[in-house]
């Protein structure tokens, strides 16, 4: 028996370019202080997020800065 496995691999942008410059460092900025981790440690997490969208996050913070900055609605318009 052979088994195949037909799969695609594409790698992922950076989730730096799915926001402005100004808001992702806002959003570090406000994860950081939130969550009280270093600065490095949060633009990871932000990354991350960023990637899997607010769909697959149910932490508070998530609303906290959607409220706080406003710029997360527009980004999501804009991703639909």
């Amino acid at each position: 028996m052979t088994v195949t496995t037909s799969t695609s691999r594409t790698t992922a942008a950076d989730p730096r370019t799915l926001v402005d410059p100004e808001t992702f460092g806002k959003m570090v900025d406000y994860f950081a202080a939130d969550v009280h981790v270093t600065r490095a440690y949060a633009e990871r997490a932000v990354e991350q997020f960023l990637i899997f969208q607010a769909e697959q996050s149910t932490n508070g913070w998530v609303h906290d800065l959607a409220v706080w900055t406003g710029e997360w609605a527009t980004h999501r318009s804009r991703a639909g």
